[in-house]
């Protein structure tokens, strides 16, 4: 038997998955694959998917330096599947090669865009397929526009035959011993390859293509992310305007010395007291919680994460909230906007707002533009009027979008949460 034949009748997949990138093109503090997509972050989705296939027993996590730890959210794995979180490198094949490192026993595996949420279990599948027969393979989709080929200064130089092209995608599907080897090649070299099929490419080898999904973005810049919620979500665009329903949520907290003041999912360091509550007090983050389950009609935070449950003590308001807006996706809601005032005089929302506007859109899942902040001092009436502590309401709009239809385990409700 020879050594092709051998690894085609007893794979060992492994899968890496690559998520190292800055995010340079979609702006903002935290790169795009850990931004929250309908209740979890956008990397959690491809694990989520790799763990479904009961074939690929080894993934691993690519992330930038200081994000390491930084992933608690992520799905876990079953006992016979590893998940391993590593750090990345300065270029894409650095990234991919450390990734390679930590597979053990794969002869095979999957190379994944982390910022490639959507791609179905069923394309990972025949990615694999057509891997195991030709050795590696590439999902792609045709070219449907007029591609120009452009000069420096933007003129037309000439016009491409696009029948003869594709776009390439990911998960993309190799032998580890021939991807290994390429990918040293590749920096010993000092060339840069874009996807790792143009490698093996490069190297002479044989890449079969398989057809490629519309739907499998890469999120590139921040309005990939309202794009990717629709179409996790049915795509409700296509389908019309689903049914709309308002909910309203009201919460206080007095204030308590030694606590952090936390509002709005944003940390006042320099606040002499914070708000008194069995997790972190977030008055604002509570109301828009109970505003969000009020408008599906899935109970309340009391009823979730209730204060005599231990598993909430001190607990992150933002995970709480997470945790709703995927039980809101579970049911067929997806949020749609939040108005939301926070009552007392401090902290002033005027000067924080942007803050928090970005901090609520992330935990929602939505673009900033449909999440709005303001305050009110109170006059002097009632207990947040006279400084004793925090009041806030919140109204809270979600659109009916059909039931999640991403394969795997579920999280984000009380008994899967991180607290």
């Amino acid at each position: 038997m020879t050594k092709r034949s051998a690894e085609k009748a007893l794979p060992v997949w492994g899968c890496v998955i690559v998520a190292a990138g800055s995010s340079s093109r979609f702006g903002g503090d935290v790169p795009k694959q850990f931004l929250n997509l309908a209740g979890r972050r956008v990397v959690a989705w491809s694990v989520e998917t790799a763990l479904s296939i009961r074939e690929v027993r080894e993934i691993v996590l690519v992330v930038p330096r200081g994000w390491e730890d930084s992933l608690d959210a992520l799905p876990s794995p079953g006992e016979e599947t590893s998940l391993i979180v590593t750090r990345g490198g300065a270029r894409r094949q650095d990234s991919v090669l450390s990734g390679l490192s930590e597979l053990r026993g794969a002869t095979h595996v999957l190379v994944h865009d982390g910022a490639r949420p959507l791609a179905s279990r069923g394309l990972w599948l025949r990615v694999m397929e057509s891997c195991l027969d030709a050795g590696a393979a590439v999902p792609v989709i045709a070219v449907d526009d007029t591609v120009k080929r452009l000069s420096g200064d933007g003129a037309v130089e000439d016009t491409l035959e696009r029948e003869s092209l594709g776009l390439a995608q990911t998960p993309q599907g190799f032998v580890v011993r021939e991807l290994s080897e390429a990918l040293h090649s590749a920096v010993e070299s000092g060339k840069q390859f874009t996807d790792e099929s143009s490698l093996l490419e490069a190297a002479g080898k044989r890449v079969a293509s398989v057809p490629g999904e519309r739907s499998n973005i890469k999120l590139t810049r921040p309005g990939d992310i309202p794009v990717a919620s629709a179409l996790l979500a049915g795509d409700p665009a296509l389908k019309g305007v689903g049914e709309r329903r308002t909910g309203l949520g009201v919460d206080l907290h007095p204030f308590a010395a030694d606590r952090d003041l936390v509002v709005g999912g944003c940390r006042f360091e320099d606040a002499d007291r914070g708000l008194a509550g069995h997790s972190d007090g977030d008055v604002l983050l509570h109301a828009i919680t109970d505003a969000l389950l009020a408008a599906a009609g899935l109970g309340d935070i009391g009823v979730l994460y209730p204060s005599d449950d231990s598993r909430w003590k001190g607990a992150d308001s933002g995970d709480l909230l997470v945790g709703v807006v995927a039980r809101l996706f579970d049911a067929g809601w997806i949020p749609v906007r939040i108005d939301a005032t926070l009552i007392g005089s401090q902290p002033q929302v005027s000067l924080h707002r942007t803050r928090m506007i970005d901090r609520i859109a992330d935990l929602c899942g939505l673009p900033e533009a449909s999440v709005w902040v303001k305050g009110t001092s109170g006059n002097e009436v009632g207990f947040a009027g006279r400084g004793e502590g925090l009041a806030a309401i919140a109204l809270a709009e979600v659109e009916r979008a059909g039931p999640r239809a991403h394969p795997g385990p579920q999280d984000g409700g009380p008994e899967s949460s991180s607290g």
